[in-house]
C-alpha cells in the first residue's frame, strides 16, 4: 500500500521480506550441483566448511537478485543472448568437479590438515560461484519470480523494497545452506568410510551427468537452429 506522501508502507516491505525469504529457500532447496558440493564438503570436513562452501552460490544469487530487482534489462538481455556460450563454460566445469569428487578418497576431518581443508574451501567457493553464474536459467527464474511478486503487490519495486527483497532472498538462501550443513554434519559421524566413498561416487556421477546433459542440450539447440524449416 502507498502512503499519501508517495512512500511505500512498512507492511509492503514486511510482506516483501517474508516472501523473499521463502523465495530464497525455494530457489536453493532443489538438489543440484551446489547442494551436492555443500553436502560433500560437509561430509568430508564438517559443518563450517560445508556451510561456507555455499558462499560462492550466495554471491551469485546476490548478482542475479540485484539484476532482477533493479530491472537491469541490458544485463539480462546480454546473459540471454550468450546463454549457450555461458553453458559451454558451465558444462565442462560440472564434468571436472564430478570426476574430482568421484575419484577422491573421503578423509575424515581429523585426518585432513587445516591448510588442505582451507585450500579445498577456496576451490569449493569458486566452483559454487561459477556454477551459479553460468546458469542462465537461474537469472531468468529470478526475473520471472520478481516480476510476479511485483504484480502481486500491485506496484513496481522502489529502491528500498528492492534492497529489502535482495536481502531477504539472500537470508533465505543462507538459512537453507546452514540448515543443510547442520543436518549433514549430524549424520556424517555415523557413516563408514566405505559409505562415504560410495556417496562420493554417486554425487560425482550426478554432477558429471549434469555436465554432459548441459553440453548435449547446447549442441542439440545449436543444431536445431542451424537446420532450416
Amino acid at each position: 500500500m502507498e502512503r499519501p506522501d508517495g512512500r511505500r508502507s512498512v507492511s509492503d516491505i514486511f510482506l516483501i521480506s517474508v516472501l523473499g525469504v521463502a523465495i530464497g529457500l525455494a530457489l536453493s532447496a532443489p538438489l543440484g550441483p551446489v547442494n551436492i558440493i555443500c553436502i560433500n564438503r560437509t561430509l568430508s570436513h564438517g559443518f563450517l566448511m560445508g556451510a561456507l562452501s555455499a558462499a560462492g552460490a550466495i554471491a551469485g544469487d546476490i548478482i542475479f537478485a540485484s539484476i532482477a530487482a533493479f530491472g537491469l534489462r541490458e544485463i539480462s538481455e546480454i546473459v540471454s543472448r550468450y546463454s549457450s556460450l555461458i553453458q559451454w563454460i558451465g558444462g565442462p566445469i560440472l564434468i571436472l568437479i564430478g570426476l574430482r569428487i568421484m575419484t577422491r578418497d573421503p578423509a575424515p576431518m581429523l585426518e585432513a590438515s587445516a591448510d588442505g581443508a582451507m585450500e579445498g574451501l577456496k576451490r569449493a567457493i569458486a566452483a559454487t560461484f561459477v556454477l551459479t553464474i553460468t546458469n542462465p536459467g537461474a537469472m531468468i527464474g529470478y526475473i520471472a519470480i520478481f516480476t510476479a511478486l511485483a504484480q502481486f503487490i500491485d506496484h513496481p519495486f522502489d529502491r528500498y523494497e528492492a534492497v529489502a527483497l535482495i536481502a531477504s532472498v539472500v537470508s533465505g538462501a543462507i538459512l537453507w545452506w546452514v540448515s543443510l550443513a547442520a543436518v549433514i554434519s549430524v549424520i556424517r559421524h555415523r557413516l563408514s568410510r566405505r559409505t562415504l566413498k560410495w556417496i562420493n561416487i554417486a554425487s560425482g556421477a550426478v554432477l558429471l551427468g549434469l555436465g554432459v546433459f548441459v553440453i548435449f542440450r547446447v549442441v542439440r539447440d545449436a543444431g536445431a537452429q542451424a537446420v532450416p524449416f
